[in-house]
């Protein structure tokens, strides 16, 4: 959370030493500046959740605040340092998780990289 803000900052200060005209510099910088800390609050809201998934198949479960929901999993994307995995529960509408290297710990990186290789030998489905 820290991080987006001071992302922010930097960016409404390289604004303002930019050669944009007056008006137009301080309203980005404003506006940069608001939309960072609505970033970070939005951020600080997102509820923690946990991934089950046995291996065997697409199919996992993700639980949120204790409640269980089934869910496929879609693809898992290991690119450079970032990591990525892409879940449907049967709306229409995909979820889509990213984690920089230092947000996830050696094991659970491991437990994804493995997880991609196993998905890769796995058709997928027509449905998805």
């Amino acid at each position: 959370m820290f991080g987006t803000v001071l992302i922010g900052v930097l960016a409404a200060v390289a604004v303002m030493l930019s050669a944009l005209p007056e008006p137009t510099r301080l309203l980005s910088a404003l506006a940069l500046l608001v939309f960072a800390l609505w970033r970070a609050w939005r951020e600080s809201r997102r509820r923690h959740w946990l991934l089950h998934w046995p291996g065997l198949d697409r199919s996992a479960v993700c639980v949120i605040n204790e409640r269980e929901t089934a869910v496929t999993i879609c693809a898992v994307q290991l690119r450079g340092p970032l990591a990525g995995v892409s879940l449907n529960d049967g709306s229409l509408r995909s979820t889509h998780y990213l984690w920089w290297p230092d947000t996830l710990d050696a094991a659970s990186r491991r437990a994804l990289r493995l997880m991609a290789q196993s998905l890769a030998r796995i058709p997928a489905s027509p449905g998805l």
